[in-house]
């Protein structure tokens, strides 16, 4: 039996500024971060894969989300994350800090990005 509450991410903390600044992006762009990665298909993920790449496979498929993490949480308010009109794809976790989300499928050695959605900035 899985333990539902168990999750795989990985954490970007403040102290990578300087990496992110050197990969060539500016640091006005960063933020602490998490990125969480759950094998389930995200939203119209099982049809964008059938269409874009002939496959059928739930079980092939995953969606990573990334959460703004830390401080930076403080700048916003909380209600912000969890109102509905404005994060309506709803891929939240119940968890504060939402930004984006992208489904993925994966095929062998292939992976393939179905799409990438940012309700927080549209």
């Amino acid at each position: 039996m899985t333990n539902a509450s168990v999750s795989h991410f990985r954490e970007i903390t403040e102290d990578r500024v300087e990496e992110f600044f050197h990969n060539g992006y500016k640091k006005r762009y960063f933020f602490p971060h998490r990125i969480y990665y759950v094998p389930r298909p995200g939203p119209d993920a099982l049809k964008l894969a059938h269409r874009m790449c002939g496959m059928f496979v739930p079980d092939a498929l995953w969606e990573v989300l990334l959460f703004a993490h830390g401080p930076v949480l403080h700048q916003l308010p909380d209600d912000l994350f969890f109102d509905d009109d404005l994060i309506w794809h709803q891929q939240q976790l119940g968890k504060p800090g939402h930004v984006a989300y992208a489904c993925l499928a994966i095929r062998g050695e292939d992976l393939y990005g179905l799409n990438y959605v940012s309700d927080l900035v549209q």
